[in-house]
Parts: C-alpha cells; sequence; structure tokens
C-alpha cells in the first residue's frame, strides 16, 4: 500500500521539539511522534485494540490478555505496523519483545519469541464467512480451548527464557 508523503514546515524549535519526542517514544519517524501525540495510535487496551472484532473473537482476545498478564509481569506497548495495530509486551529489565498480539478487522494473531529468539505465530482467531475460526501456527483449525492452551504454554516457555 503506497503512502501519499506531504511535508509540513515548522520552525526550529518545533522540530527540535519533535526530535526529543522521536527519542523518547523511542521512534524513527516524526510521523510516529505525532501520532503519539495525537492519540492515532490505540492505548495498550484491548477493548479499542480490538474494537472492530466479532463479539466472540473480541471476547477471546480479551481473556487471552489476561492469561498473558498473570504469566509474569511484563510492560505493554502499542506499535503501528504496515497498517497493523500490535499490543506488545516487553520484559521490563531489557525491554525484550516476548508477546506480540496483531489485530485488523477480523481476525487476531498472537505471537511469542521462540526458542531461537524470532517471533512466531502461536495462533489466529479469525472470523470467515460468518463464522469464528481459531487456527495453530501451521493453520490447522483448533478448537477455542486448544488455542487457549497452545497460546499460554508457549507464552511461558518465552516467558521462562527471554526474561
Amino acid at each position: 500500500m503506497a503512502q501519499n508523503i506531504k511535508t509540513i514546515k515548522v520552525d526550529e524549535t518545533i522540530h527540535n521539539e519533535l526530535e526529543r519526542l522521536k527519542r523518547k517514544y523511542e521512534v524513527e519517524t516524526f510521523n510516529d511522534v505525532l501520532r503519539k501525540e495525537l492519540g492515532i495510535v490505540p492505548s495498550p487496551e484491548t477493548d479499542e485494540l480490538a474494537a472492530y472484532l466479532p463479539k466472540e473473537l473480541r471476547s477471546t482476545a480479551e481473556e487471552m490478555l489476561k492469561s498473558i498478564e498473570k504469566i509474569t509481569d511484563l510492560e505493554k506497548k502499542v506499535e503501528e505496523k504496515e497498517g497493523k495495530n500490535y499490543l506488545i509486551f516487553t520484559t521490563p529489565e531489557f525491554g525484550r519483545d516476548i508477546v506480540e498480539i496483531e489485530f485488523d478487522e477480523e481476525w487476531f494473531k498472537i505471537y511469542y519469541r521462540n526458542h531461537r529468539g524470532m517471533m512466531s505465530l502461536c495462533g489466529t482467531g479469525q472470523k470467515k464467512e460468518n463464522e469464528i475460526y481459531y487456527t495453530s501456527a501451521e493453520g490447522d483449525e483448533i478448537s477455542v480451548e486448544e488455542f487457549k492452551r497452545v497460546v499460554e504454554s508457549k507464552v511461558r516457555g518465552a516467558c521462562r527464557r527471554w526474561k
């Protein structure tokens, strides 16, 4: 998806403040700073991030968030990547990403840091043709209970390994 690039003129004082905010927010562009300052990126609350999901998927996403929070003490942040919102759980000490939940209008995906240090898919909750499905990392359809079990198991392992 091509982005329409616009420019704005700012004086040196504003430019310096935007540079300071880039460091504060640990982002790369002024656009990212303005998104945060203007509240365009949602807060790390599931009800905002999952607002477009069908009720059952939204409920499961909220359950998974609470489950992850119970496993260990991780900090939450939101990032936007390629037009998708990600809720990211990081270690407080090192700022290492342990879990990511990617949100779209009809699905969410949960990723964990695997034993090699790479982010890997745990599973997906999605709506297709007015039906709700949960799939494994391999794409096989699984029950919601199995989905929850797999996610919790992978997140626990990631926390033991990387925290």
